[in-house]
């Protein structure tokens, strides 16, 4: 293989170091930062500090390739990288990515990389490095814990839907969103009919069995837009985005019939022989201009479907002022 400039220039040196040769030769061997020259030409390691050697656990880096250390997706971000410090006005930057030391051992390096001037006819790559692998394993572990703990403070713990003080915000918001934009916006208050009756005959653990359930058919039969939410022991409520108050109706009735439909568990039990839902409807403008208004409509309804023998569907049509 022909030599490179690089590898020329390190042979014609007295004791082949090009670190002479830069204007920082004794910090060069004495910081606690990993110091590599690369050939530009090739990514070979000419030379490195021994904090470099520390680094990857290695005491012989000098001749081999700085890729090899690389993990896969790594080393494709550092070979484009290093096709674009080949260029005369490459700007010198600054990235994580890992690495494998001697042990295969994953680390995290984060690297400062640019072109260095050696002499008239000669540069080499030099990349500062610096261990980072506890610092981003500390802040990727806190990351998850905040994403764990928005998610629980969203989450009722039963049935995995969202709770009601998160429908609330969202509530807020599609009101907000409705009234600048002028659209439509619906609530559907859902009751599991004699509920009571369902825990005292089966027992507790099959009652939250059968909300569980209950849950997972709201949630996969309304619209990807809806906001299903657990409003409170055995009641849920779905917040419809864009939909009057007879689409809501719509959407409520089928609610209503796959709920009748499935086959749960004691089922048989019920006064009605099945699981059923009572489900109140109240639309916005149609109903009123008040979000809390709105929800007191809709259990409004919801109460008067109870009243009127259970398993149907019930709205107010009271029209805003």
């Amino acid at each position: 293989m022909k030599s490179t400039k690089a590898q020329s220039l390190v042979k014609r040196l007295v004791g082949g170091k090009l670190s002479e040769m830069a204007t920082y030769s004794d910090l060069f061997q004495k910081t606690n930062d990993a110091i590599f020259l690369l050939d530009l030409d090739n990514s070979q390691v000419l030379e490195c500090n021994p904090a470099a050697a520390k680094l990857l656990d290695t005491p012989d880096l000098e001749g081999q390739d700085f890729l090899a250390w690389a993990t896969p997706d790594s080393r494709e971000i550092l070979k484009k990288h290093f096709q674009s410090l080949q260029k005369a006005d490459a700007q010198e930057t600054s990235f994580d990515l890992s690495f494998l030391n001697r042990k295969k051992e994953e680390i995290i390096l984060e690297l400062s990389s640019g072109r260095l001037k050696l002499a008239d006819y000669c540069e080499v790559i030099q990349i500062i490095a610096k261990d980072v692998t506890a610092e981003r394993h500390a802040t990727r572990a806190l990351l998850a814990a905040n994403e764990k703990l928005a998610i629980l403070s969203t989450t009722d713990e039963m049935t995995k839907l969202f709770n009601f003080r998160y429908f609330k915000a969202e509530l807020e918001k599609e009101h907000t969103r409705s009234l600048r934009h002028k659209k439509p916006y619906a609530i559907i208050l859902c009751d599991i009919d004699h509920f009571k009756n369902f825990n005292d005959k089966n027992g507790h653990l099959e009652g939250d069995e059968a909300l569980r359930r209950a849950a997972a058919i709201l949630q996969s039969r309304s619209r990807q837009t809806d906001i299903v939410a657990r409003y409170g022991g055995e009641e849920f409520v779905v917040l419809c985005p864009e939909v009057d108050g007879q689409q809501a109706q719509v959407l409520a009735e089928a609610l209503r019939k796959n709920i009748a439909n499935e086959n749960f568990p004691h089922g048989e039990k019920q006064p009605l022989g099945r699981v059923t839902i009572s489900i109140g409807v109240a639309s916005f403008p149609a109903d009123s201009r008040e979000p809390d208004e709105l929800l007191r409509l809709a259990d409004q309804a919801l109460y008067e479907a109870k009243a009127g023998g259970r398993n149907q569907v019930r709205a107010i049509l009271k029209k805003a002022a």
